[in-house]
């Protein structure tokens, strides 16, 4: 089901749900990730502005002010630091963000993402949804919008968020066979296609539905919205079974959806007594008027009976419309894109996003394209060039450089005549005088020598150029 479009809700409400972002290692981001100094995945600039700052943007603006973010130890420090700063109750009175190191918590259920929120659920008082820190969706998809949608379905214990990606990102991301029924928005099975054997087998209970669909035309954008009695279905299970949540939890969720035997196994767990008010206390937040089924007598201690309604697990359909495409920087073709794709949305950009050093600090003959950015501090020499460029914060580009379809992170130094095309340019990188640079990458702290002429390289600090 495709739910493009603004929700209808005010930006003033707030909704009873917890949002937990996961910080992961970036394993896939090489040369980013490798060398001196390498900032969080989450810290990654997009556009000079960390990525996690899109994505609390975008949560805390569909109302949902209680967040929880878990984060590898190494980068907890930075990460406080940096919420500290953007994020303090002076400028987000009413946000209210926990950050935990992923092995905080007590218990050995292990480091996966299941055994991790098996050890903070007592963090998540509510229905939550699970998100990574990588996501920037596109313009017409508010993250109300989804949480209403699973809002509307009273039997639904997970709505997952599916898109079609980026034609420049396509081939680097994991591949996946879905099938739902996509008339009733049902989701019943993700795949990886790497997993599959030649022959897909396929229960006769799934295929025998009567609008089932299969197709790899979707990715997996790890958005999840879950009921909160999915913890509860977590606790009862053994560490063994808790270390992945996309690739055990997720899975068990939609097979129990359709196969009789799982629903009546787990439904006392997923489908609890629960309070009458307090139930349509919760689902009032929406919106939008919702279905809501509820028990028509209670039991004799004044609950409602466990509910005897099967259970579903749902999806939202996102669509590249227009070109505005969701996309997740857990690769280079996705960093890549995101930083091009805000290139050719300059003009959206706020001012506080699009920082400028101090007029003095750009000589008077150089040449800066409008569709470039230069952060805070930076310098930019006589005659030099910069067309459809990202330049981070205290960078020094010298006299004659010419830059083109760059992505220059902070502190960076760009010696005179060196000319660089289509590169990422990590942080505390340098490049000698007269360099040529083509379609390279280079890790935090890599030194370019003068006169070097390097095309297609993926170079971090202390490799030889």
């Amino acid at each position: 089901m495709d739910i493009s479009g603004p929700s209808k809700r005010r930006a003033i409400d707030t909704i009873p749900f917890t949002a937990v972002v996961l910080v992961g290692y970036g394993e896939n981001l090489y040369p980013l990730n490798e060398g001196p100094n390498v900032p969080s995945k989450a810290m990654m600039p997009v556009g000079n502005v960390p990525i996690i700052n899109h994505v609390l943007d975008w949560v805390l603006a569909s109302g949902v002010m209680d967040i929880l973010l878990l984060v590898p130890p190494k980068d907890h420090d930075s990460i406080s630091n940096h919420l500290t700063e953007n994020y303090s109750r002076s400028t987000h009175a009413r946000a209210r963000i926990q950050l935990k190191r992923h092995s905080d918590g007590e218990g050995n259920e292990g480091s996966g993402t299941a055994g991790v929120l098996k050890r903070f659920r007592h963090l998540i008082k509510s229905d939550f949804v699970l998100l990574p820190c990588d996501i920037y969706p596109p313009r017409n998809l508010s993250l109300s919008s989804i949480l209403d949608r699973h809002l509307a379905s009273a039997s639904s214990v997970l709505t997952a968020v599916l898109y079609e990606p980026a034609p420049a990102v396509k081939d680097s991301e994991e591949k996946i066979l879905v099938a739902m029924d996509q008339a009733k928005g049902h989701l019943f099975m993700i795949q990886s296609l790497e997993a599959l054997e030649e022959d897909v087998n396929l229960r006769m209970s799934l295929i025998e539905r009567p609008h089932l669909t299969l197709t790899t035309r979707y990715l997996d954008a790890h958005i999840y919205v879950f009921r909160r009695t999915v913890l509860d279905l977590i606790a009862s299970r053994p560490p063994r079974d808790l270390d992945s949540m996309r690739e055990q939890i997720v899975p068990w969720l939609l097979k129990g959806s359709w196969q009789k035997g799982l629903q009546s196994e787990w439904n006392n767990i997923l489908n609890p007594k629960r309070d009458l008010f307090a139930k349509a206390l919760f689902y009032a937040s929406a919106s939008k008027p919702l279905d809501i089924s509820l028990p028509s007598s209670p039991d004799p201690d004044g609950q409602p009976p466990h509910s005897t309604r099967p259970w579903h697990c749902q999806t939202i359909l996102v669509s590249g419309k227009q070109g505005d495409h969701l996309i997740r920087i857990n690769s280079l073709a996705g960093y890549w894109e995101l930083n091009r794709k805000l290139i050719r949305h300059l003009s959206a950009l706020t001012p506080s996003r699009t920082t400028t050093p101090m007029p003095n600090a750009i000589s008077s003959s150089a040449q800066i394209s409008p569709d470039s950015v230069i952060g805070e501090g930076s310098t930019v020499g006589d005659r030099a060039s910069l067309k459809k460029c990202i330049v981070g914060r205290h960078c020094h580009i010298a006299r004659g450089v010419k830059l083109t379809g760059c992505v220059v992170w902070d502190f960076v130094t760009i010696e005179e005549n060196a000319r660089i095309e289509n590169a990422i340019l990590s942080s505390h990188v340098r490049v000698g005088d007269k360099a040529a640079i083509k379609d390279c990458e280079f890790g935090p702290g890599f030194e370019a020598p003068s006169g070097a002429i390097l095309k297609g390289e993926r170079l971090i600090s202390g490799q030889e150029a």
